[in-house]
């Protein structure tokens, strides 16, 4: 029975279980006098330098209360581009239809209530999108690591093969 090499198998195990530091551990726990310890090493600096925490959705959406900087935040910059854009495009429609209604009293709020219902409308989608875009920022993290993990053991491994 080889101990080492059931380490190895652990280790990719939890790698795609998506438990970094179990997975870590595993290849950390090969050791020196095995074939495959200067991949195992390898494999374990690489687990060690990715982030302990993951985005939060929490921070992102109270970012965006400036809108846009929850995207920013989570790396989607077209994204907070667009939401700055048409958050700040209904902002002005609003105040403006509201400076025109106080200039011109038969001129109505009517534009001014439509205005801010749709501002505020995507308003609340910015917030909400950056909390979703946390989610796909850590799975496109974790799926960069696990890319970069089999690499590595392709790159080094002596016939260890994955599907």
């Amino acid at each position: 029975l080889d101990v080492p090499l059931a380490h190895y198998y652990l280790g990719f195990s939890y790698l795609f279980m998506d438990n970094v530091r179990q997975a870590q551990e595993a290849f950390a726990s090969v050791p020196k006098e095995h074939h495959l310890y200067e991949t195992s090493s390898s494999i374990e600096k690489e687990l060690a330098a990715f982030p302990k925490e993951e985005k939060s959705k929490l921070t992102a959406g109270m970012l965006s209360m400036i809108p846009g900087a929850g995207q920013i935040y989570t790396e989607h910059y077209s994204e907070a581009l667009l939401s700055f854009f048409v958050n700040t495009f209904f902002g002005f429609l609003s105040y403006d239809y509201f400076r025109k209604a106080q200039e011109i009293p038969a001129y109505g709020y009517t534009n001014f209530v439509v205005f801010t219902s749709i501002g505020l409308s995507f308003y609340s989608a910015n917030i909400y999108g950056a909390a979703l875009s946390t989610k796909r920022y850590n799975e496109r993290e974790k799926l960069h690591l696990r890319e970069r993990i089999i690499q590595l053991n392709d790159e080094n491994s002596e016939g260890i093969t994955f599907p």
